[in-house]
């Protein structure tokens, strides 16, 4: 009978076995890691790129606001230089209206009337003379009425001198000027 050391053989087989558990085992501890680190880079990156995109949309939204207060300062201005705009045409307007009043100014008095004094204070416009009949102090009165610049006009005062004429004092007050 032949005798064989199989010792060698087993143990060479039991190393191989070993071997291959052994690279199992570390493939199968390793994989997992790998997997893992590359999923912690690729989320890394996405956060990254989040965070970016978060810090590109606040930056955006700073400047948004920005223009909105700018676009509203310069709302605002348009607003008050159409105000001034609409002030000044108004008070050009008004100059135009005096200038006519002032040139129309003989021809609205009758023969028979005499202006004295004419005061105007802000919204007011006193007139005093003397009249030869209250009749002309009447037509006066309506004819500064039809004026464009007089709202109303009122007769304050009106006296008989001695000599026969008549003193007067009329107060008109000015059309308040339109909005448009």
């Amino acid at each position: 009978m032949l005798r064989v050391n199989l010792l060698p053989w087993r143990e060479r087989q039991w190393q191989k076995c070993c071997r291959q558990t052994k690279y199992l085992l570390i493939t199968a501890l390793t994989l997992p890691l790998l997997v893992a680190l590359v999923l912690g880079g690729y989320s890394r990156q996405q956060l990254t790129q989040a965070e970016s995109a978060t810090e590109q949309a606040r930056q955006r939204l700073i400047a948004l606001r920005h223009l909105r207060t700018q676009q509203q300062s310069l709302l605002q201005a348009r607003d008050r230089l159409l105000d001034l705009q609409q002030q000044r045409q108004q008070v050009a307007l008004q100059y135009q209206h005096w200038q006519r009043f002032w040139q129309q100014l003989p021809g609205l008095l009758p023969d028979a009337l005499w202006l004295e004094r004419i005061d105007r204070q802000q919204q007011l416009l006193r007139v005093e003379g003397w009249s030869e009949s209250v009749a002309a102090v009447s037509e006066l009165r309506h004819r500064l009425l039809a004026q464009p610049l007089f709202a109303a006009v009122r007769q304050r005062a009106i006296t008989r001198q001695s000599d026969g004429r008549y003193r007067f004092t009329l107060q008109a007050r000015m059309r308040e000027p339109r909005n448009e």
